[in-house]
């Protein structure tokens, strides 16, 4: 599935519903966390300014990090698709913390330079679906880090 311009991960956990206003039907299962981890984060990273307060509300879970996030978001206008030649490709995820309640996944993304990073997400399970768990403010860990290399459990490659 492609999202302004990023090839995102799909299967049989989710989503299950797509649309531009949200991305919502994930499985209760470690499969569905990850690929709303992943799902999530590009969307809210990628959201055009028609869709970014639909896609909090479906996809963002209610804290001081969405409330922080969503202050900051209607400062910053994006009106078109991530740039094929500078897009990020999502290359896979590892799984570090999970049960039916929250799930912790680090997403490793390349870039067209060969850097790497590592996005730390959760996802909280609310309304019978995976929502992203924005960090609060005060939170100090770093959310984002450098890599050497792609280190997944789950390798994607996505198509060029």
């Amino acid at each position: 599935m492609d999202y302004q311009g990023v090839r995102l991960p799909v299967g049989a956990d989710g989503p299950r519903q797509v649309s531009a206003e949200a991305a919502t039907g994930f499985a209760p299962s470690p499969q569905g966390a990850a690929l709303a981890a992943i799902v999530h984060t590009v969307r809210m990273s990628l959201a055009p300014d028609a869709h970014w307060a639909s896609i909090a509300a479906h996809e963002i879970a209610a804290g001081a990090g969405k409330d922080a996030w969503a202050s900051s978001r209607v400062l910053l206008s994006i009106q078109g698709r991530a740039d094929p030649a500078t897009a990020p490709r999502v290359r896979g995820h590892t799984i570090t913390d999970y049960n039916r309640a929250i799930a912790h996944v680090q997403i490793y993304t390349s870039f067209p330079d060969n850097s790497v990073a590592v996005n730390t997400a959760t996802v909280v399970w609310v309304a019978e679906d995976w929502r992203l768990q924005l960090p609060d403010p005060s939170a100090t860990d770093a959310v984002v880090r450098e890599a050497a290399t792609v280190d997944a459990q789950v390798r994607l490659e996505a198509p060029q």
